[in-house]
């Protein structure tokens, strides 16, 4: 059995990863109120001081080739996720593509159809969630949540 390594690692490098959210997992279920005191809370974190770390919590995952499955901290990261596209649609900053989808090392294209987290436990209801991440669903109200 392989021993639990803690890394601690910037928002950065977190979204350079790829998720996959296992079906066994219970579906997203942050609510409005519940994103918007994680976002209140980096947001004043920021504001109050600009050179400190902050600790967004912890997750726990295994890797699998160069996939990581999420064990623990899908809500947290489901939601950043989700603040990353209301940052995007809000100030179009190109470099936030490459954080939130799959893209050619070779080309340096991003492929918009493929975001770097899949969930197998979407309800039908939630799907519309996932959508918001990719540009599929860029024509859904992402501010409704951030």
């Amino acid at each position: 059995m392989e021993v639990i390594k803690a890394n601690p690692e910037s928002v950065s490098e977190i979204f350079d990863k790829i998720y996959v959210i296992p079906e066994y997992q219970r579906p997203y279920s942050w609510d409005e109120e519940k994103c918007e005191d994680l976002w209140n809370d980096i947001k004043g974190q920021y504001e109050e001081n600009k050179e400190n770390e902050y600790f967004l919590g912890t997750m726990v995952l295994i890797k699998k080739d160069n996939v990581f499955e999420v064990i623990d901290g899908q809500q947290r990261l489901t939601s950043l996720m989700l603040l990353l596209r209301a940052l995007y649609d809000h100030h179009q900053f190109k470099g936030i593509e490459r954080k939130m989808y799959i893209f050619d090392s070779l080309s340096d294209d991003v492929d918009k159809s493929k975001i770097k987290i899949e969930s197998k436990v979407i309800e039908q209801n939630k799907e519309d969630l996932f959508n918001i991440i990719s540009e599929d669903g860029a024509s859904l109200d992402s501010k409704k949540y951030f």
